[in-house]
């Protein structure tokens, strides 16, 4: 078995059914991606190749072109940001309970595709539902645990404070705080500086 026929047997199992939720495949990244005129939802499979087997990790994103174009300008990356804007690994939110399939041979590879067609239904499209909007990316992604923000990366945390700017969140400056304070609490200040460029930038609009 190769990964191309693990791709071939997601493809052929679950792409009509994730069209009918008006998801297409995106064979560059091999992704099934929904997409409107302001919004991107992002289903991404994740079969990786491994000495003599193969797994399925499943993620979902949601892409904000505005905030990807301001992130792009704000720092100037030559590797632009197009499509997701936030998301998650499946097995990351579920503390690997689901979401990080084996495939050794036919029949687990069946398995591993039903299992997706759970993750889509069971994870996937509710927070498609809930996370659909500008406003609701904000409030979403900049919600406080245990009454601080705190940045799971550089990118997280500027795409945060984009969707808090754009959203126009009364907490926006705190935001910044807390953001900037975890980054540079947890990196170097070259890794966590892209966070100071993002804010005059944003600042300066």
């Amino acid at each position: 078995m190769k990964i191309q026929e693990v791709k071939d047997s997601i493809t052929a199992e679950l792409g009509a059914y994730f069209g009918e939720h008006g998801f297409r495949l995106r064979k560059a990244d091999f992704e099934y991606v929904k997409k409107t005129e302001k919004n991107y939802w992002i289903f991404r499979p994740g079969p990786s190749a491994w000495t003599d087997w193969f797994s399925l990790s499943p993620s979902v994103f949601y892409g904000c072109p505005r905030v990807n174009k301001l992130f792009n300008l704000a720092l100037g990356r030559s590797i632009t940001v197009s499509g997701s804007t936030w998301g998650f690994g499946i097995r990351n939110e579920f503390d690997h309970q689901r979401g990080n399939y084996q495939v050794e041979d036919e029949n687990s590879l069946l398995e591993a595709v039903e299992s997706l067609r759970k993750d889509f239904d069971e994870v996937a499209l509710p927070w498609f539902h809930k996370v659909n909007s500008l406003e609701s990316l904000d409030k979403h992604m900049n919600c406080p645990r245990d009454g601080t923000l705190v940045a799971e990366s550089v990118d997280w945390a500027c795409h945060g404070l984009i969707a808090a700017k754009l959203a126009n969140n009364p907490s926006y400056e705190e935001i910044f705080v807390d953001y900037k304070t975890s980054l540079f609490e947890t990196n170097n200040a070259e890794v966590a500086e892209p966070i100071l460029v993002v804010k005059a930038y944003l600042d300066a609009l």
